[in-house]
């Protein structure tokens, strides 16, 4: 999907009066929390982002592509709701937004290899704590 088939697709389904430059500002919000928290966090993620502009080129391909291209359209329509202040509406935005988020970011974990040691997920046994043996996720007081 495209950065202009996006934004026809949610004027399409939720009319609005937001300006195309703020539909494009949500858009770029989201693209960079897909770049930061899924693309950055495994190896071949190497497509630069610096953000969307209402100058950026319309024909630009977003991230999140295929079944999970509708994220842009759930959080678009989200932003929409939020700002109308339509909290029923928001809410079932968001619960969408947030279901195809998180089957996304699994389809993602599930092909791509995570970089290596950047990040640690370890958490030590009480016994490890207790014999100094493990490294801690705070500060040692010295005993001695």
């Amino acid at each position: 999907m495209t950065l202009y088939e996006a934004l026809d697709r949610v004027d399409a389904l939720k009319p609005n009066a937001f300006s195309k430059a703020e539909k494009i500002a949500w858009i770029s919000q989201l693209e960079g929390r897909v770049k930061t928290e899924i693309l950055d966090a495994h190896e071949g993620a190497e497509r630069p982002f610096r953000g969307y502009t209402d100058e950026t080129d319309g024909n630009t391909r977003l991230f999140a592509e295929g079944p999970f291209a509708e994220l842009y359209v759930y959080y678009v329509s989200a932003m929409i709701d939020h700002y109308d202040r339509e909290t029923a509406a928001y809410n079932n935005s968001m619960k969408l937004f947030n279901a195809l988020y998180a089957e996304y970011l699994a389809f993602y974990n599930r092909r791509h290899r995570p970089k290596t040691g950047r990040f640690r997920f370890f958490t030590p046994t009480k016994e490890e704590v207790e014999q100094g043996g493990a490294a801690l996720p705070f500060p040692r007081e010295n005993k001695n």
